[in-house]
C-alpha cells in the first residue's frame, strides 16, 4: 500500500495531471489524494534530517556553499570524455 500511496503522491506533487484525473486513474477520492499529499509534504523534512544526522554521525563532511563546484564539474566532464573515448 505504501508503494501505491507514494506513486500517487509523487504524481500529485508533479502536478502534471489534475486531481480529478488522478482520482479517476487510481479510483480514489480527490480529497484523499490531497490529504496524502499534504501529509507527505509536512513529513518530508524528517527524511532530510535523518540523512543529515547520518552523515554527521559518520563524520562525513557536508558542503552546501557551492565552492569547488566548477572544478568538480571539470573533473567529471573529463572523466566522462575519457570513458567515451575508450568505448569508441
Amino acid at each position: 500500500m505504501s508503494a501505491f500511496k507514494s506513486k500517487v503522491v509523487i504524481e500529485a506533487i508533479k502536478e502534471q495531471s489534475s486531481l480529478s484525473e488522478l482520482s479517476s486513474r487510481y479510483k480514489l477520492e480527490a480529497s484523499q489524494i490531497s490529504k496524502w499529499k499534504k501529509e507527505f509534504l509536512e513529513k518530508s523534512s524528517i527524511v532530510f534530517d535523518l540523512f543529515t544526522s547520518y552523515l554527521l554521525d559518520n563524520k562525513i563532511k557536508i558542503s552546501m556553499d557551492g565552492r569547488g563546484r566548477a572544478t568538480d564539474n571539470i573533473y567529471i566532464e573529463r572523466l566522462w570524455r575519457s570513458v567515451k573515448q575508450e568505448k569508441i
